[in-house]
């Protein structure tokens, strides 16, 4: 069953991702694809000295020197997501599990922006440099403002300050509107761009995105907080994982 529940919420996270990284890819600032799905020409690979065995996100790290190469030397290479092509990956089933993918993500990916932490505002590399990097520098505090955000919510909510938790609450009431419109106008755009119909159910995705910000989203948080650790003790070690195969095989 708890399987089944990280699968329900990852699958609307996925594809609002993959309808944010068309919209980067329209704005020439992309830098994350699918690493479980992805393919890279040779030859650009070669040049900028393959995979970083160093790096905990590889696929993230290497669009970030394929990108400074392509700048540096004035070659224009593009970095693109395909609509047409579809893979299922079998997504962590369990809180463990989820939880040191999710370390390992977020620890990646503030060790990439630290090495990369140069190209951040610079205009040499247009709105990649001005737009993108800027925004992921202030993803990097995301889980320390989530995290710390609940926690205040909580001491105000056991703490007899009721005027308080009303006006969070409030806010708190737009946010999950404003996102209920945005989990739904990415399942359309999603459908209309892969074709895909199943598995994105309108009322399935109203339903997570009323639920997911005292449940998925707190764990999110816990698993990018868990990143930070790890990226300060300077952790090279991905960790175990498994996977249970959720999917059946007459369905892969």
């Amino acid at each position: 069953m708890s399987g089944r529940v990280f699968q329900w919420f990852q699958t609307y996270e996925y594809m609002r991702n993959f309808i944010a990284r068309f919209a980067w890819m329209r704005a020439d600032s992309l830098l994350l694809i699918s690493g479980a799905f992805a393919s890279f020409r040779r030859d650009a690979l070669l040049d900028v000295g393959g995979f970083d065995p160093q790096c905990l996100v590889e696929d993230y790290e290497l669009i970030h020197r394929l990108r400074r190469y392509s700048v540096d030397r004035g070659l224009g290479w593009d970095v693109r997501v395909v609509g047409e092509a579809h893979a299922h990956t079998d997504a962590p089933d369990h809180l463990g599990s989820f939880l040191r993918q999710r370390r390992r993500w977020f620890a990646g990916f503030l060790q990439t922006q630290y090495w990369n932490r140069d190209m951040t505002g610079n205009p040499r590399y247009g709105r990649l440099g001005m737009l993108m990097l800027p925004v992921k520098a202030i993803d990097t505090m995301q889980p320390i403002y989530g995290l710390t955000a609940f926690a205040l919510l909580l001491g105000f909510l056991f703490g007899g300050h009721g005027a308080i938790v009303v006006s969070i609450f409030s806010v708190i009431g737009l946010k999950t509107a404003i996102d209920l419109a945005f989990y739904l106008w990415s399942i359309h755009l999603y459908r209309r761009w892969t074709g895909e119909r199943s598995g994105n159910s309108l009322w399935m995705a109203m339903l997570a995105a009323l639920a997911e910000p005292f449940t998925f989203q707190l764990v999110r948080h816990v698993g990018a907080a868990l990143g930070w650790l790890h990226f300060l003790r300077g952790g090279r070690s991905w960790g175990v994982q498994r996977r249970s195969g959720l999917v059946a095989h007459d369905e892969n």
